[in-house]
């Protein structure tokens, strides 16, 4: 493995912690790892039980010549981002009571609130 893909590697993953850091996720335990066919640049797998994600980035993106740090860094806040919401999609194939969807809901935004809005807050002109 070429020492520039080792480097994304590492970048992609430290970012996805961060992320996950930033966006106050961290009642869950989230890997990353690679998949050799993928049609993304990178997806996610829940196992909700575990409170476990795997963020997966696709050996083609990372190995491509025009992968730089700022797409490594998008991504890896999309996929951070994305995976928070991994509750709703369970209860919405799921006959999930009003009051626990409300509750995930809610939970989301309170996060959001905490630890989004405070940056956010700061950029006002």
């Amino acid at each position: 493995m070429k020492k520039k893909v080792k480097r994304r590697i590492k970048y992609f993953t430290k970012r996805i912690y961060f992320w996950q850091r930033t966006l106050g996720f961290t009642d869950v335990d989230i890997h990353v790892g690679q998949q050799q066919k993928m049609d993304a640049r990178a997806s996610w797998y829940s196992e909700l039980t575990a409170r476990q994600i795997s963020i997966y980035y696709s050996e083609h993106w990372i190995n491509a010549p025009d992968t730089n740090r700022d797409e490594l860094d998008k991504v890896a806040f999309h996929e951070v981002f994305e995976s928070q919401l991994y509750v709703l999609r369970v209860m919405a194939t799921d006959s999930t009571a009003e009051q626990v969807v409300d509750a995930e809901v809610h939970l989301l935004v309170q996060r959001a609130q905490n630890h989004i809005f405070p940056i956010l807050r700061g950029l006002k002109k």
